[in-house]
């Protein structure tokens, strides 16, 4: 008795059935992609907001602030210099005890020796979006970045990242991802305006920027970290 095939009818129902399956879970994974770049976002604009009502109640910024514990020199500038005292180590918890910023556990922030201590979400802000199983992002404080006319800037990287001394090959973010972010903070350009894309070092996975003016979003690895600068007071 010979075997009956399938029809084209029937072939066609079979691939429309697996062309939309294939098309739901694309859509289920840029439904999550975007949740976590909105996620990014709110968490920066609520930060923004702590930082403006910090200045704007003391005159002066954390963790450069000389009111709290672990003074700054009150200078206008987060020193990020490598030492115990650093500023941006005191960043979160400055804000903390300013005007009352949590932490995820609905906690103070506690100042760190950046140095040292590990990175926690007791001492730092922290976001779900891992990238594997030892790195996730985190914003480390806010510090002045040298080479983009002494600002202060919020630093959007690993953890890994955040500790002198440890692997700085580890940024969160893919191009594709950090480019997303850029357009809807700022002007889509990873080294103009007031969101820079910052790379460490030697990077083995690829480069976040291709020909120095635009994001590589052709690159899928974690690649960018980012910069977010903070309004001058």
């Amino acid at each position: 008795m010979a075997r009956r095939g399938f029809t084209l009818v029937e072939l066609s129902i079979v691939l429309v059935i697996i062309g939309l399956l294939i098309g739901g879970i694309l859509v289920a994974q840029s439904m999550i992609s975007t949740a976590q770049i909105q996620n990014v976002i709110r968490q920066l604009q609520q930060y923004d907001t702590a930082i403006n009502n910090f200045a704007t109640k003391y005159n002066q910024l954390p963790g450069d602030s000389s009111l709290f514990p672990v003074p700054g020199d009150n200078n206008g500038h987060i020193s990020n210099s490598e030492t115990a005292t650093t500023e941006w180590g005191n960043f979160w918890a400055h804000l903390s005890l300013g005007v009352s910023l949590k932490n995820a556990q609905g906690t103070d922030y506690v100042s760190f020796d950046t140095t040292t201590d590990p990175v926690t979400s007791l001492n730092i802000p922290q976001f779900n979006a891992k990238q594997d199983k030892t790195d996730f992002p985190c914003l480390t404080g806010a510090y002045v970045d040298w080479g983009y006319g002494f600002k202060n800037y919020l630093s959007y990287e690993s953890a890994r990242a955040a500790i002198v001394g440890l692997s700085k090959d580890h940024d969160p973010l893919p191009p594709a991802t950090a480019l997303v972010i850029d357009i809807k903070i700022d002007d889509a350009k990873p080294y103009t305006g007031t969101v820079i894309s910052s790379e460490y070092g030697a990077l083995t996975i690829g480069d976040c920027v291709n020909g120095g003016s635009d994001y590589d979003v052709g690159n899928v690895n974690p690649a960018c970290s980012m910069l977010f600068q903070l309004k001058d007071y």
